[in-house]
């Protein structure tokens, strides 16, 4: 048996199910209503219609309509003030004859006719932001492993648990639902939904954000940046960038901070070495490196030379804003199967520069995504939360010294460019996943050691990377 359920506040809710669902002609599907006591009797009867049962329910509707989704084969669950989107079941219909899965989500639309677009699971980006949609299709099955877990009560929690007892979670890139949404809730109301789930979770320092993530013990940070010494415009005075990045570090909290590596080309300046020194002291290293600039050797350079548990790379334009920084990253890398730790880097007026890198899949091109944006013109959540992506930046990268020395480290091929982004996918390959931890800001000026012109060797590195790049979660950044 496969069915919807309609958890519905109102007569008016109900009529507009009843309505959108003997649209979609579900000769296969039964749909239920369930609806609170006061909606009133008389709805039941004026809504009878074949394959529609209405009933009110006492007291919260969430537990009913898992006990209907534990009785069927597949289940439809809309939350209040959802209705089907024309052509939506047969998009599921089509979608589980060949991707069966434990989960399935989709995208809305809103009373007002704005589209939410979602990406591919992450699970890292739903304990972030606790967003997966407004109505979910489970398996019978699960439904009633929750159940026999006790089962909760209100919507997000509801989700939650369904969610991480999920063997397979899939998103179907199509608008499932439509309507009237109800107001989100509060980060501190989603961390206490969230907390059994992941107990590791921390909320960030301003109380806006929840950073899943690991317990540090042991570990530290070697912080590698390659510099020429190259100066940069900071209002009427120009000075070397790789200084204010020194002291924006320094006046974070540094508990974790093994030491600072500086790998200097030829051209760096000796005055600028010894203000270096004069505000890092005893944890300035100086790493000397001959020839041409390359962001990679330089890298890998740095990185033979780091002594901590963990090596972050930076660039040296870049000034760190979020305090406790190095230690919500930590706490990321630390998770299982995290390989790559970036953070949102913003321009000096404030529009996003990075909060995390998709790729094209037919031509296998990188960009940021949300590139120059302001901040609070995108509602997206995933750009101010902690979320997977194929690739993050090489400007402020942090990884295990055992992780990128398995892969190889950076690609000496790709000098200048899309090296962060190779590095990434290598760890990809290896089975390991690219979150950028985006509660954590820094300010990229973006002025030095960069060029923007490819070589021949970066315009076709990328596409050996096809068949890696065809699941980048971000898909709608390029349909």
């Amino acid at each position: 048996m496969r069915r919807a359920v309609a958890l519905c506040r109102t007569a008016n809710d109900a009529a507009r199910v009843q309505g959108a669902w003997e649209a979609q002609r579900a000769s296969s599907w039964t749909l239920t209503i369930l609806l609170p006591p006061e909606a009133g009797t008389d709805v039941i009867s004026s809504m009878s219609a074949p394959g529609i049962t209405v009933s009110t329910v006492e007291g919260p509707l969430i537990p009913e309509a898992l006990r209907l989704a534990a009785e069927s084969d597949v289940a439809w669950l809309l939350r209040e003030g959802r209705a089907p989107e024309t052509g939506s079941l047969a998009a599921i219909e089509q979608w589980l004859s060949q991707r069966p899965a434990d989960v399935l989500y989709g995208d809305s639309v809103d009373e007002g006719g704005v589209l939410t677009t979602r990406p591919r699971f992450g699970r890292i980006r739903m304990l972030s932001t606790g967003a997966i949609g407004d109505s979910l299709v489970i398996s019978g099955a699960l439904a009633q492993e929750i159940i026999a877990q006790g089962a909760p009560t209100e919507w997000h929690a509801a989700v939650m648990a369904l969610i991480d007892s999920a063997q397979t979670v899939d998103h179907i890139p199509v608008v499932l639902d439509s309507g009237r949404g109800d107001p989100p809730l509060s980060t501190a109301e989603r961390a206490a939904i969230l907390s059994p789930h992941d107990p590791a979770a921390i909320l960030s320092g301003d109380g806006r954000h929840i950073l899943p993530g690991a317990p540090i013990s042991q570990e530290s940070v070697s912080i590698v940046i390659p510099s020429i010494g190259t100066a940069a415009s900071f209002g009427e005075d120009d000075r070397p960038a790789l200084l204010p990045c020194l002291e924006s570090i320094l006046a974070r909290d540094t508990a974790l901070l093994r030491e600072i590596i500086v790998v200097a080309g030829p051209r760096m300046p000796q005055h600028v070495i010894d203000s270096a020194r004069d505000i890092a002291g005893d944890l300035l290293v100086v790493v000397d490196i001959d020839g041409e600039f390359s962001f990679s050797a330089s890298c890998n350079l740095g990185a033979a030379h780091a002594t901590a548990s963990h090596i972050l790379f930076l660039n040296d334009d870049v000034e760190v804003v979020t305090d406790d920084w190095l230690a919500l990253m930590m706490r990321m890398a630390l998770r299982p199967r995290v390989g790559a730790v970036g953070a949102r880097l913003l321009f000096p007026d404030g529009r996003i520069q990075h909060c995390g890198i998709t790729v094209r899949p037919d031509t296998c091109e990188p960009n940021h995504l949300y590139y120059r944006a302001a901040p609070d013109t995108v509602t997206d959540p995933s750009a101010s939360a902690c979320s997977e992506y194929l690739a993050v930046t090489g400007a402020c990268l942090l990884v295990s010294r055992e992780d990128f020395e398995s892969v190889g480290g950076f690609s000496l091929r790709l000098p200048l460019n899309y090296n962060d982004v190779d590095l990434c996918l290598k760890l990809k390959a290896a089975g390991l996943v690219s979150v950028s931890c985006n509660p954590v800001t820094l300010l990229h000026r973006e002025s030095t050691s960069r060029v923007p012109a490819l070589t021949e060797d970066e315009k076709g590195a990328m596409q050996l990377w096809r068949g890696e790049v065809q699941d980048d979660p971000y898909w709608y950044a390029w349909s």
